[in-house]
């Protein structure tokens, strides 16, 4: 047998995973961070002794929040194979990205071309969002893969595999909804512009496949209403608000994140200036008026173009409807199973903006829709650059991936959806250690919920010992010795450290992060405390 030469794009592929992979492994063993410590890591231990399970009394509601299960079952399974450790915890995270890479390209290359492919993996891979997540126990990874094996067996037509995918979706999260209406939409909009509907695609087929995962996944939350007495966690709802005020303040957060910082704004640039004046597949007149239905829905997101409260958001998606049809229509008319994708992209990125806004505010459940808005940007990029140069693309796609690695690590702000993350964990244990050392394992300490979590549970990874520190309280009393802060910790309450009385002991710092040790002064004492132990 012949020897093949190997496919320079795999090649390439296997390259890019592979060093993506060798960046994360030196942070497989890192203590937990954030919500991986106090719900996700606990909950898939406390699995891993019951046995995996999808219905809602396999783990305490304290734990799984009334989630669905799927991404705890999944996990229990993993560390029946590797353990509990928080090696094990991130190395199921870290495998799961590399298999949403894999799926992204597979998904390109299918719709575009291997270029488009290529491109698609090496901008999600230089977003900081997926670096930083891909390295977490967080169940926004799964989703995201979920979701793309849905679209993706949408459009090969491949309905029950796509019932699946969107069965097993919806039972990782309830915001997988917002891509079940997405598509709901998209096949209403076929009903409405097509006038020839084979079997095979016919939207109203599509709709009764899409009922069966809804239907099924509905079985979950009634038995949880039997068991428990709500179909949601109670907490959650009480989290959500439909104040327009928040919900544009929130929007307008997550516009920012999604298509301006971390070196995103000058591919929001290439989407809705260049791809519309560069396509000759439509009627390039109207590229004014798709320019300035984009700049209008902005202007008036950031309030530059004011218009009445109640009306700024129906204005928006009024904009955004009036793109779309003006857009995206000849688009999928023009390019059909690519068309698709991008429109489905395009609706759904809106649609769950929509719905995060209304919910607990946390940019983390962003990452759902990053796969899907590289895949949309550059499938409309390539159709746009490749009837001018073939060497455009690839080009442009090179030096919008040189920018969003430029900006790596230049974020101000400390979240798990940035690298930071690994310098705020790293000053979390030095201040921890810091305590250890000083012994004050009997006193009580001040500190934040997070706090609380990472100094009384082992489990959590910051702890030297299997000794515990018991007395962490989130309030301030008479008994309080001393306080431990952190960049993650909440504004109004490091904001009041001096009223009670409370000097520095320590600071550390690293990047960005820093965590800061007080003691607290004797109400008779006017002068700084002798510094304990050095």
């Amino acid at each position: 047998m012949a020897w093949r030469r190997p496919d320079p794009y795999v090649v390439l592929l296997l390259a890019i995973i592979a060093a993506f992979v060798a960046f994360k492994f030196r942070y497989l063993g890192l203590p937990l961070f954030w919500d991986e410590a106090w719900v996700y890591a606990p909950a898939v231990r406390a699995m891993n002794l019951s046995g995996p399970g999808l219905l809602p009394d396999s783990v305490g509601p304290e734990l799984t929040r009334g989630h669905p299960l799927m991404f705890h079952f999944i996990c229990s399974l993993w560390t029946r194979v590797f353990g509990v450790t928080q090696t094990s915890l991130h190395s199921f995270a870290l495998a799961v990205s590399v298999a949403l890479l894999i799926v992204v390209y597979l998904f390109a290359v299918r719709l575009g071309s291997k270029q488009v492919g290529l491109a698609s993996v090496l901008m999600i891979v230089l977003s900081e969002m997926f670096l930083a997540q891909s390295g977490i126990l967080l169940p926004e990874m799964l989703l995201a893969l979920f979701c793309l094996f849905a679209v993706f067996f949408y459009l090969s037509r491949k309905p029950w595999l796509y019932a699946c995918a969107i069965f097993c979706a919806l039972m990782t999260k309830e915001s997988a909804l917002v891509l079940v209406l997405a598509i709901v939409v998209w096949l209403a909009f076929r009903i409405l512009v097509e006038t020839v509907q084979k079997d095979k695609t016919s939207p109203w087929r599509w709709l009764l496949i899409t009922s069966v995962p809804l239907l099924a996944t509905s079985l979950f939350y009634v038995y949880q209403k039997a068991n428990y007495g709500w179909f949601f966690y109670p907490e959650h709802i009480g989290m959500m608000t439909w104040d327009l005020g928040d919900i544009t303040y929130k929007l307008k957060l997550f516009y920012t994140e999604l298509f301006e910082e971390q070196g995103h704004l000058y591919s929001t640039y290439a989407f809705a200036f260049l791809v519309p004046i560069a396509w000759r597949g439509w009627n390039r007149r109207w590229a004014p008026v798709l320019l300035l239905l984009y700049a209008t829905a902005v202007k008036i997101l950031f309030g530059r173009w004011p218009v009445p409260s109640p009306l700024t958001i129906p204005t928006i998606l009024l904009c955004l409807g009036l793109a779309f049809w003006i857009f995206f229509r000849p688009y999928y008319l023009r390019t059909k199973g690519r068309g698709e994708a991008v429109s489905i992209a395009f609706i759904f990125t809106i649609g769950f903006l929509g719905f995060s806004s209304l919910n607990f505010f946390t940019d983390r459940y962003l990452l759902c829709v990053v796969p899907f808005i590289a895949l949309g940007f550059l499938l409309t990029l390539e159709s746009a650059l490749i009837e001018h140069h073939v060497v455009l693309f690839p080009s442009l796609a090179l030096l919008l991936s040189a920018i969003l690695f430029s900006q790596i690590g230049k974020h101000d702000l400390v979240r798990d959806t940035t690298l930071s993350y690994v310098d705020a964990i790293a000053v979390e244990e030095e201040g921890i250690r810091f305590l250890e050392e000083q012994n004050l394992y009997e006193d009580v300490i001040h500190g934040s919920f997070l706090e609380q979590h990472y100094l009384t549970n082992p489990g959590a990874g910051y702890l030297s010992s299997s000794l515990t520190f018991d007395k962490v309280r989130s309030s301030v009393s008479d008994s309080t010795a001393f306080a431990i802060y952190t960049s993650t910790t909440p504004e109004e309450m490091y904001d009041r450290r001096f009223e009670f009385g409370f000097v520095l002991a320590r600071r550390f710092e690293r990047g960005n992060a820093w965590c800061e040790v007080f003691r607290r002064l004797p109400t008779t004492q006017t002068a700084a405390p002798p510094p304990i132990n050095p």
